[in-house]
């Protein structure tokens, strides 16, 4: 057995000499690289339950690739499709292996290969059969895998299957000719540590090198490296080296995007777009193809892809290939098989003129089973996309190519292929989503409903308590305006910009809902709600974190973070008689972290802008040490916890990494490296497949709310550290934007900011300034007129106004702060940046230099008698305009107000109340009058 690890990376600054060959590993610092390890088993050495499965294979190719897009480096160019595939001989026709299921719920498993499509090739050790299947991630076979085949006490190897979670790809492959199964992963390029553990049961060599392509004698399909190679165990220096060697695959430098055009209807066209039409080769004869992975939910038609008139219409030359049989009629839910691969030849223009250009692929959608909406989305993996070269050699064979691609076969062995790499438009998924039109299987059933009974006569169709929602989902008034999420930033707007009254107005009792089970009255609900203490407690005497604090460190000194019950290394003294069930202790240190996190980002109190003692990660203190391991706690609960809060626990220890790192990196250098950030976002657009266990609205809310805490950070950069602010900027904006509308349609379909916490509201805070901010700068997004702008900011409005639960909190007052100063803006100046940020507020850091903004600006109109004239009648009217329409409004409760009736008194300020002596010093608020925020 043997295993080989090698880092290629471009920094030449590298020196040898901080590499530490040790007896248990080498360890070297941090550079970006891309890794590869290579473990290769003879099947002698495998375990049994393994070489049982393989005898029944003359050949078993499995290769993954991540839906996340990931930069590489030559020689490790070569792609496929995102999802699962497998290339399979058996010995006799079966069933896929059961053992398959382990990288999660395949469906393959129907017999005589029915499932599986045929791949004739003309090589005798090749695959016969192919199988594909779409896979996010390889959580379930590192579960499995970690259970089988490491003991429990092996920490390196759960480690290392534990990292294949952020890998870019995994291959598996074992023929009978080599006799030996060999495990190849690969990490893309970023800031890795190089860490690589010894072993005693297997050879283990280390390869550092930079590309070199200044070696005498090359050739021009060679490529060089240099650098420097190890044997671990041996404790010896690490031995320089320099070589060339043929690559089959290389890296070509232009790019290409993936999209459907709209509409897509049943019969949608792919069209490629590819940055340049240069040859990547000028010595050679080359030609472009794109190799096509279809779910069984699409096809192309062959016989469509036949008409050469009809391909050169469209830059194709011709259908090379395609895997059978292709059913062009069954819908999806008769079709066995798991779909088609196809090889097109594209026909780029004359290369004597670089340019970009296109080719459009016609397909063909099945019919798919009817859905309650008339609706059914489905994905569509990107393809592989090259040029083939010739390149006259009779054979071209390197240890870092990938073999068994489904393509490469398909050529002659002299062809050098040069990958176009994928740049997806407006995010980081190598997956092209399709909306298709279905029976609505609610709307057949309710006609034939009413032909059989007339409407007059139709009887109640009763519900099963099991089926009845807690919270009925009501449907959206007038007021309840959502627009849609758009990766563009353009919505459909309304044409003027108008107040958006109170949204929720209190016309009927409390109902009933059925909560766990359990029918609870709206008497109950009622009480709940008017004993409820926190819309009588301000924030400055909010005793919240101190209670968190004490928990979190209860629950240390009680060992609860091990997912124990009753761990006898911390029930010592006064605690030994403590007990509980290993449920009941992970769940508590799940959702105490999930507080302690949240509760540390929205503190109000500050002790110092330099103070050792900072008071929260809003205000310049970094955030509690939350990085336990925790896999027995969340094993213990997956199976009865919501997945969204499973999403919500996994990014709140992402933030928890995130806030720390940065309040390092502004410690040290006064603001974070742009670069610094990208890294960072990347990592999340890595785990954030990997945590969302289910894509649903409020899913989607807490990854824009990590995301948008992620790309904060841009604003905290220095001017002279970020080439790329306008783009990240209006990447920001995209973000925030997304996120009002998700909480717009959420409050919508389920009222969740009206019963929302406070952390929810700081989300939107965040959000709304950047937003704001944006739309009163010289960055604005050009193609956002003033009626946008306008609609943008009502949308702003009517979340904050129901994220409200008393006269005159904070969300209310911020309102009024927003609207005011939106409504002098155009006598102000518009700022020379969108957004920019006090570095020493930490995780608030963009919305407190807005608010700083704001009072700013609303001071200078002050200052002319003309704009102080017009926004005192401006938040007059504001005034005016919410006490009219409280008038009418309906409490349950005289005590109680739940935010519908906003009554602000106009002889005060609307901020008065509010704790804000932890910034007076920055704002400057001593000794100075209110800024619009009441009549003079």
């Amino acid at each position: 057995m043997r295993e080989r690890v090698t880092f290629i990376h471009n920094d030449y600054t590298l020196d040898p000499e901080a590499l530490d060959n040790q007896e248990a590993g080498l360890l070297g610092p941090q550079i970006e690289t891309i890794r590869q390890d290579k473990l290769t088993i003879p099947f002698g050495e495998l375990p049994r339950e393994l070489t049982d499965i393989l005898q029944e294979y003359e050949a078993l190719h499995i290769k993954w690739a991540s839906p996340i897009k990931s930069e590489t480096m030559d020689p490790f160019t070569s792609r496929i499709s995102p999802g699962l595939h497998v290339y399979a001989t058996p010995v006799s026709p079966n069933s896929c292996n059961p053992w398959l299921q382990r990288f999660g719920p395949l469906d393959c498993s129907k017999p005589d290969w029915q499932a599986f499509t045929e791949f004739q090739q003309t090589a005798s050790i090749s695959p016969n059969f192919l199988f594909y299947q779409a896979l996010e991630d390889l959580h379930s076979f590192i579960t499995t895998s970690s259970q089988e085949f490491c003991p429990e006490l092996d920490s390196v190897c759960n480690a290392r299957l534990r990292s294949l979670l952020t890998a870019a790809s995994l291959d598996l492959s074992f023929d009978k000719t080599t006799n030996a199964l060999v495990a190849s992963a690969l990490w893309p390029l970023r800031p890795q540590t190089v860490a690589v553990p010894a072993s005693t049961a297997r050879r283990v060599e280390v390869g550092i090198f930079v590309k070199d392509q200044s070696q005498p004698n090359m050739k021009e399909n060679e490529l060089g490296v240099a650098g420097v190679l190890s044997v671990l165990g041996d404790q010896k220096k690490p031995s320089p080296t320099i070589f060339t060697f043929p690559a089959r695959h290389r890296r070509d430098e232009s790019v290409f995007n993936s999209k459907f055009l709209t509409p897509t209807g049943l019969h949608p066209t792919l069209r490629l777009t590819f940055s340049s039409n240069k040859l990547p080769s000028a010595d050679s004869e080359c030609a472009p193809y794109a190799f096509l992975t279809l779910p069984k939910t699409i096809f192309a038609d062959r016989y469509q892809l036949g008409d050469d008139l009809f391909l050169a219409s469209k830059n194709l030359t011709a259908l090379r290939y395609t895997t059978l049989p292709v059913d062009l009629e069954a819908p999806t839910y008769t079709t066995e098989t798991w779909g088609s691969s196809i090889l097109l030849g594209l026909a780029p223009p004359d290369s004597s003129i670089e340019q970009p250009w296109s080719v459009e692929i016609p397909l063909h959608l099945r019919y798919l089973k009817p859905s309650a909406s008339g609706q059914a989305e489905i994905e569509i993996p990107f393809p592989a996309v090259f040029w083939a070269c010739s390149s006259g050699e009779e054979t071209l064979e390197s240890p870092f190519d990938r073999l068994h691609m489904g393509y490469d076969v398909l050529f002659p062995r002299d062809t050098v292929f040069w990958h176009v790499n994928p740049n997806p438009e407006g995010g980081s998924r190598l997956m092209n989503t399709v909306t298709v039109p279905v029976l609505n299987d609610e709307g057949e059933l309710r006609s034939i409903k009413e032909a059989v009974h007339p409407k007059n006569n139709v009887e109640p169709v009763s519900v099963s308590q099991s089926q009845t929602t807690a919270f009925p989902t009501p449907a959206p008034s007038a007021n309840n305006i959502v627009f849609p999420l758009s990766n563009h930033l353009q919505s459909p707007q309304p044409e003027s910009f108008t107040p958006v009254a109170p949204l929720l107005q209190k016309a009927e009792p409390t109902k009933s809902r059925i909560i766990n089970g359990q029918v609870v009255s709206g008497q109950d609900i009622d009480w709940y709600f008017e004993n409820w203490p926190f819309p009588t407690i301000r924030f400055v005497t909010d005793p919240s974190p101190t209670f968190i604090s004490s928990a979190l460190n209860a629950c240390m000194l009680l060992g609860l973070h091990t997912g124990r019950g009753s761990h006898p290394s911390f029930l010592i003294g006064g605690r030994q008689h403590m007990t509980c069930t290993d449920y009941e202790a992970s769940i508590t240190w799940m959702f105490c972290c999930i507080l302690a996190q949240r509760f540390v980002e929205i503190l109000e109190q500050r002790k110092g802008i330099n103070s050792a003692n900072r008071a929260s990660t809003a205000n310049g203190h970094p955030p509690p040490f939350l990085q336990h391991n925790d896999t027995r706690c969340k094993d213990t609960v997956k199976d009865t916890l919501a997945p969204e809060l499973m999403t919500l626990f996994e990014l709140q220890k992402f933030s928890n990494r995130l806030h720390t790192a940065m309040a390092a990196q502004i410690l040290s250098n006064d603001g974070v490296p742009e670069t610094v950030v990208k890294t960072w976002e990347d990592e999340f657009e890595l785990i954030r497949p990997l945590v969302t266990h289910i894509d649903t609205d409020c899913s989607q809310l807490i990854t824009l709310m990590t995301q948008l805490e992620v790309q904060a950070y841009y604003f905290v950069s220095l001017p002279d550290q970020r080439p790329n602010f306008s783009t990240n900027t209006l990447r920001a904006y995209n973000t925030s934007q997304n996120l009002i509308n998700t909480v717009l349609t959420l409050e919508s379909t389920s009222k969740l900011v009206t019963h929302s916490t406070h952390w929810i509201y700081r989300a939107v805070m965040d959000a709304s300034c950047i937003l704001i901010s944006t739309l009163h700068s010289k960055a604005s997004p050009p193609h956002i007129s003033a009626s946008d702008a306008d609609a943008v900011v009502a949308q702003i409005l009517a979340v904050l106004r129901v994220c409200s639960v008393r006269d005159n909190d904070l969300p209310v007052r911020g309102s009024v702060v927003f609207e005011t100063f939106w409504s002098v803006r155009h006598i102000l100046p518009k700022w020379d940046i969108p957004v920019g940020a006090w570095p020493d507020r930490i995780g608030a850091a963009t919305s407190y230099w807005c608010l700083a903004r704001f009072k700013q600006a609303l001071q200078e109109a002050k200052n002319g008698t003309d704009a102080a004239q017009k926004g005192t009648e401006v938040y007059e009217s504001n005034l005016s305009t919410a006490n009219e329409t409280n008038d009418d409004n309906v409490v349950a409760n005289p005590d109680l107000n739940h935010g519908q009736n906003q009554i602000i008194d106009s002889t005060v300020d609307p901020l008065q109340g509010v704790d804000w002596s932890m910034i007076i010093d920055d704002f400057g608020w001593i000794g100075e009058g209110p800024v619009f925020l009441g009549p003079a």
